[in-house]
């Protein structure tokens, strides 16, 4: 099965305002974060059996319970 990573409006501006709060003290960190955690992100869909089952919340969005995993990076949960 393919898998593609989905970033939905409210992540978008989660994103932002991690990448505002580092940037307030070092933008080039803030730039690297962001890089980073959008190739974990990546990493996590092409690999998808590593993150952990979040069937509770695919129910609420109205997918197949296997449809939505989780996994941290540094201090962020992403789904």
């Amino acid at each position: 099965m393919s898998r593609r990573l989905v970033l939905d409006p409210d992540a978008e501006h989660d994103l932002d305002a991690i990448f505002d709060a580092i940037a307030a003290d070092n933008p080039v960190a803030a730039q690297r974060y962001i890089h980073a955690l959008r190739e974990r992100c990546e990493f996590y869909t092409a690999s998808p059996l590593l993150g952990q089952a979040e069937p509770d919340i695919a129910v609420r969005l109205s997918l197949a319970p296997d449809q939505v995993r989780s996994f941290l990076y540094r201090n962020h949960r992403c789904y």
